[in-house]
């Protein structure tokens, strides 16, 4: 009869708090992925930011041919940024071929037609172009090291650059595991089902609590929705670096990684070392730190533009 037939509410509410553990699971982890890959990826690119900075005082310092400095650090600078822009082209779904199009028509560079024809051949029909340009730039130090502006430098010092750029690789590879390794297939499609049978069952429950129509309706509409909301999202939040408006945005941060290279290409090349007031004695500094403070307004009061990034405005962008 009728009775038979009947769902008791025990049984629901224990269905919907399994079907509800299984979902929150499923958002915590493409929660925690989406924090991890934007964690990696900016640590990522500042190890690299790093690396090409030292490479560039380094020789800055070291070279004596300054011509063949210049060459270096344009090189360096260009190689760090190309390496950058590959790699976050890199982390877009491999499966959506339109938005990969989208991304090399918006991903900016530091200028490459200075590079060797063969070079710029060599990268075009490689496979690997990430590990490729990650090699040209051990390949361009070592030499640099042998009979280049890197010479005088101490090894120590350059073991500290070599091990910023593997660094830096190493977090790319943990970000790129998060577009590779998605969340387990059946574990979703079994969630999906899941919640089609909670969707159509909810109705005919919500029905048994209450006479009113509306109400029956309203509480449907709640619980259903959270549900297949808290769904909804942990799908958005699986891939961080792909094109969605929720998705890290890839793009701007490759422009502040040319725009950083370029002040510190430009810093290097102009050996623009901070120095102190000769006029100022050291009674006077060493009193002056004990006790006055001043406001970071006093030399850096340009309102900063929301596409620079930086505390103190934009800067000149000497590379473009």
């Amino acid at each position: 009869g009728p009775a038979a037939l009947t769902i008791k509410p025990n049984a629901y509410g224990a269905f919907s708090g399994l079907l509800g553990f299984l979902i929150v699971f499923r958002t915590s982890q493409a929660y925690s992925g989406y924090i991890m890959g934007s964690s990696h990826m900016h640590s990522c690119l500042m190890m690299w930011l790093d690396s090409a900075g030292s490479l560039m005082s380094f020789a800055s310092i070291n070279g004596e041919d300054q011509v063949a400095v210049t060459h270096f650090m344009h090189l360096i600078a260009r190689l760090h940024s190309l390496l950058s822009a590959l790699a976050l082209t890199e982390l877009q779904d491999p499966g959506d071929m339109e938005g990969l199009r989208n991304r090399l028509g918006q991903m900016e560079v530091i200028e490459l037609m200075s590079l060797s024809n063969e070079t710029l051949a060599a990268l075009r029909h490689s496979d690997n172009k990430v590990e490729l340009v990650y090699h040209w730039i051990q390949m361009a130090v070592m030499e640099h090291t042998m009979g280049g502006v890197l010479t005088k430098t101490p090894p120590p010092l350059l073991v500290r650059s070599a091990s910023s750029l593997v660094g830096g690789m190493i977090h790319f590879q943990i970000c790129a595991k998060t577009v590779t390794l998605p969340f387990p297939f059946p574990y979703t499609q079994v969630t999906l089902y899941l919640l089609l049978c909670h969707w159509l069952i909810t109705p005919f429950i919500f029905a048994t609590f209450t006479s009113s129509m509306w109400m029956c309706g309203l509480f449907t509409f709640l619980v259903v929705f959270i549900f297949w909301a808290l769904f909804d999202i942990a799908a958005e939040l699986q891939n961080p670096f792909g094109d969605d408006v929720n998705d890290l945005d890839v793009l701007t941060a490759q422009k502040m990684m040319n725009r950083r290279l370029c002040t510190v290409i430009t810093a290097s090349m102009a050996k623009d070392a901070p120095l102190l007031d000769e006029s100022v004695s050291l009674d006077v500094m060493t009193r002056r730190a004990m006790d006055e403070r001043m406001n970071l307004q006093a030399i850096c009061d340009e309102i900063p533009s929301p596409e620079s990034g930086q505390c103190c405005g934009s800067f000149p962008n000497p590379c473009f």
